[in-house]
């Protein structure tokens, strides 16, 4: 099949299926991971030095990981709709790879200390926009209890400054620079040209939506009629960026607790979705209905479904 045609419903369900089971997977192994004691000889117990999980900047990957996910999930069930979406899938994707690239560039801190001063960096430049926007913050505390912070660009400041190591950086990388990072540490191909497609997308930019649909002939035949699609070429890049970067996510923190069971259970999921995606994106583009059959995969009505 041409790949600038629309995804057909049933590929998108398998799609989505093979999303879903990965994505889910990487909840879970994360839930667990949270609530295991690393070992002595764990990678994560010498990176923390004695220091409290959530006291090293951990709190960060956690809320990361926690958004990156659930955008995930919302990416690969919208794609299984009887509606077709296209500019939505890719704002999705983009917001994906955005919050995990926020997780990433905690995880690559080779120290506690490290990683504890890039979050409370991290948290220092978002009370300072929140500031700037009028945005009001809440402290929450364990019994359910909550109030209003009165200052909280002070209160983020004395943080960073409890927090902050001599002669590192104090400005926290943009969400493009954190996006592009991640994608190329997952090996994604032009990481900068996908995340500046995915934002064009995310931003309704002409030359980028234009490429999310189809024309077809109005009623009178002459009039064309561009209704946003998500073509096949599409579809199958964004579901593949998408997995590259859960899996690069999920292998790094993984191997910081070192538990082999959940080695183990990430990577016969990963693999068990990429085959699927591998071999339904190759089936379609290599599909060749005949004339009689033109209109099977998108049903009785063709692409008006």
């Amino acid at each position: 099949m041409d790949s600038l045609l629309p995804i057909p419903p049933g590929i998108r369900n398998i799609c989505s299926r093979a999303l879903i089971d990965v994505g889910t997977s990487a909840t879970r192994i994360g839930s667990r991971l949270w609530e295991t004691e690393p070992s002595s000889t764990a990678p994560l117990s010498k990176l923390l030095n004695g220091q409290e999980l959530m006291a090293s900047g951990f709190s960060g990957v956690s809320l990361s990981l926690a958004a990156g996910t659930d955008q995930f999930h919302a990416f690969a069930q919208l794609m299984r709709t009887d509606v077709h979406f296209g500019p939505s899938l890719a704002t999705l994707a983009r917001s994906t790879i955005e919050s995990l690239g926020r997780g990433w560039w905690l995880l690559s801190a080779d120290s506690a200390e490290l990683m504890r001063h890039r979050a409370t960096a991290m948290g220092l430049a978002e009370a300072r926009a929140g500031a700037r926007h009028g945005v009001a913050v809440r402290r929450f505390f364990p019994n359910g209890r909550h109030e209003a912070v009165e200052d909280p660009i002070a209160a983020a400041q004395e943080l960073f400054d409890a927090a902050r190591i001599a002669g590192e950086d104090a400005a926290v990388p943009r969400y493009g620079a954190l996006a592009r990072a991640i994608l190329e540490a997952a090996g994604v191909e032009s990481p900068a040209a996908v995340y500046s497609h995915l934002s064009g997308a995310a931003h309704g930019e002409r030359s980028t939506v234009g490429g999310l649909g189809s024309r077809n002939p109005g009623s009178d035949g002459e009039v064309a009629q561009f209704k946003l699609r998500m073509p096949i070429r599409n579809a199958r890049m964004y579901c593949w960026v998408l997995i590259q970067v859960l899996d690069v996510t999920m292998v790094r923190l993984i191997n910081l607790w070192d538990v082999q069971a959940e080695h183990e259970r990430w990577a016969q999921s990963y693999a068990r979705s990429a085959d699927t995606l591998e071999k339904i994106f190759a089936w379609v583009l290599a599909y060749e209905p005949s004339d009689e059959a033109a209109g099977t995969l998108y049903g009785p009505n063709g692409l008006d479904a």
